[in-house]
């Protein structure tokens, strides 16, 4: 079957399990996700860097954990106990000396990193069809007479965020760290692809009657009809894996460049999860470039653990700034000088797991409890109730992915507490949320005005 949007003339009902968190063992333990498979890690490597490159990308990447790093002027200090548990391991599966690392071109197919869950995350593209109000929530601005148009791009999330969101969200595949007999590594370590879905987007207005000349526009309909054609499948059978393979193959190949084309390739970035590899759970970002290498970033949307210490002379100068200017800034001044408020890496030690949420100074909790979702470690602790991971490999592979308690809320009317204030709100659950914005893509129309506005306030527009 073609791979086009027209596939499909209604939609099927939404199937989360389907088409936007896949986790079924019949998945991450298939054929396609060992290697050279298309949902492998070195088969993921070799799609965006090429097979000459793609070893080289990945010696590089895990050897990054080994030593100090510096990114934007930040020391990212050494996994203490990456060699030991990656780099070593890999080695020996290789048959490869210690002696000269850097000759040592990786086997991707003993690559110690399994599938664990494959996310569709175009929920988060309609953060473009929003924008930033005097109280600093984000609701609805309408863009046109039909609702269909509105789904966009433009926006305030560029300077919110530091950078645009993709026209039709990203897709994401995540990886764990596993022992040399493929179960998980003890405490846990997530590897997370995350891509441009821009390669869904059909350019040529023949084979679609709801393309567009750019990519924005009518882009999210047709990537949700594109993930929608999955729900057709009762089971997760042969025919369900042809249709996610070749879904996931186009999304995230690097092909010949034209407009309609991301240049530089699909791939984002990479981000690392990591509680095994030395003291306290550390976050990393990987910034992608086709044809070059994996670059240390800084982390996006996630500020400096300094602004996290209440009442600092930093959390109340960030505040401050947020306050006057409704937005936040890559920099502040503090005593005369300039000081980044993004992080190249974030960490969260043991016994200081109450620091994982941004308390601000002084600040409306709603903008507070924002901030701090979108940031690590607010995402991944406090904010969340979660305990770090969000989708966590079993240790029986035989298992489905274990979903974390806000990551699997599907209700409708839910009611949550807010850490900070112990005050309660109601509000869709996660997978509920993400379930619903999927449903306005696919039929846009449909949406009332009311009901939109108010799901897309600050404390419900999670992109993390």
């Amino acid at each position: 079957m073609a791979l086009t949007a027209t596939a499909i003339a209604t939609p099927h009902p939404i199937k989360p399990e389907h088409e936007l968190i896949i986790t079924s063992p019949r998945v991450v333990n298939s054929d396609l996700a060992v290697y050279p498979g298309p949902l492998s890690f070195g088969g993921l490597l070799e799609a965006n860097y090429g097979k000459s490159s793609a070893p080289e990308v990945a010696r590089s990447f895990i050897l990054s954990f080994t030593k100090p790093t510096r990114v934007n002027n930040q020391t990212i200090p050494a996994r203490t106990k990456a060699y030991q548990k990656v780099v070593k391991p890999w080695l020996e599966k290789d048959g490869f000396e210690e002696t000269n690392l850097f000759s040592w071109r990786p086997n991707l197919a003993n690559a110690p990193f399994k599938l664990t869950a494959i996310v569709n995350r175009q929920d988060i593209a309609i953060a473009n069809s929003i924008s930033p109000t005097p109280d600093f929530s984000r609701t609805f601005v309408p863009r046109s007479s039909t609702f269909r148009r509105r789904f966009s791009t433009g926006s305030g999330t560029e300077s919110y965020y530091g950078s645009s969101i993709p026209p039709a969200g990203e897709l994401r595949l995540i990886y764990c760290l596993t022992n040399a007999d493929g179960t998980p590594i003890e405490g846990g370590m997530t590897v997370i692809f995350e891509y441009d879905q821009r390669n869904l987007i059909v350019s040529n207005p023949e084979e679609n009657p709801i393309s567009t000349r750019r990519p924005s526009g009518q882009a999210n309909h047709q990537v949700a009809k594109l993930w929608n054609m999955l729900s057709s499948h009762e089971k997760l059978d042969v025919g369900y894996l042809r249709d996610l393979e070749n879904l996931v193959v186009k999304a995230t190949t690097t092909e010949k460049q034209d407009t309609f084309r991301f240049r530089g390739g699909p791939m984002l970035r990479i981000r690392t999860n990591d509680n095994a590899l030395g003291i306290g759970r550390e976050f990393r970002q990987f910034n992608s470039s086709s044809g070059s290498n994996l670059s240390p970033a800084l982390l996006s949307t996630s500020i400096h653990d300094k602004f996290y210490i209440e009442k600092s002379e930093y959390s109340k100068v960030l505040s401050n700034y947020i306050f006057g200017k409704r937005s936040l800034p890559q920099e502040v001044m503090i005593k005369n000088k300039k000081i980044s408020t993004s992080t190249a890496h974030s960490i969260v030690l043991p016994g200081r797991e109450n620091r994982s949420a941004w308390k601000g100074y002084r600040v409306k909790n709603s903008i507070r409890r924002n901030i701090s979702m979108n940031s690590c470690i607010g995402c991944h602790g406090n904010e969340t109730g979660s305990d770090g991971f969000h989708l966590a490999p079993p240790i029986d592979s035989k298992l489905p992915t274990l979903l974390s308690g806000f990551l699997a809320n599907n209700e409708a009317n839910n009611a949550m507490e807010d850490p900070y204030t112990q005050k309660s709100y109601s509000g869709r659950g996660e997978l509920a949320r993400r379930k619903y914005i999927q449903e306005l893509f696919l039929d846009p129309d449909s949406a009332q005005d009311e009901q939109f506005a108010k799901l897309l306030t600050r404390t419900d527009l999670l992109i993390h």
